[in-house]
């Protein structure tokens, strides 16, 4: 096969998996409104059962979403390009450094091990 071909349609790849990879973060927030949504309707009790049975997630994960899903909502962008471990960890900086943090540092390209040991630095500042 050509290398010109073969460049150009791993180029179509990368473009179609940064896309996918973009819209994870977008999703991860509608599916946590959408748990938010279904929890409100839900009995009291029934909430861990039709999370395993109807979604297949676990309490954690929902409660990471929701959780996402309330914090990053307004600001998606923010966190578009980040893996779901990230944003995670991103939860534990302070609301009022948030947007400081995200703005400080390159997340894209630190290790989830450096992200963990900047945002111990950044809370043990106060």
């Amino acid at each position: 096969m050509n290398t010109v071909v073969v460049n150009k349609e791993l180029e179509k790849i990368e473009k179609e998996i940064i896309t996918l990879k973009n819209q994870t973060a977008e999703n991860i927030i509608q599916i946590g409104y959408k748990l938010m949504e279904a929890k409100k309707r839900l009995s009291h009790g029934e909430w861990g059962s039709w999370l395993e049975s109807k979604v297949e997630f676990s309490q954690r994960t929902a409660n990471q979403f929701m959780r996402i899903a309330k914090e990053f909502g307004t600001n998606s962008q923010a966190i578009s390009n980040l893996e779901i471990t990230k944003v995670g960890l991103l939860l534990d900086v302070p609301t009022e450094k948030r947007e400081e943090f995200i703005e400080n540092h390159d997340l894209k390209s630190m290790s989830t091990r450096e992200i963990k040991k900047v945002i111990k630095e950044t809370i043990n500042e106060n």
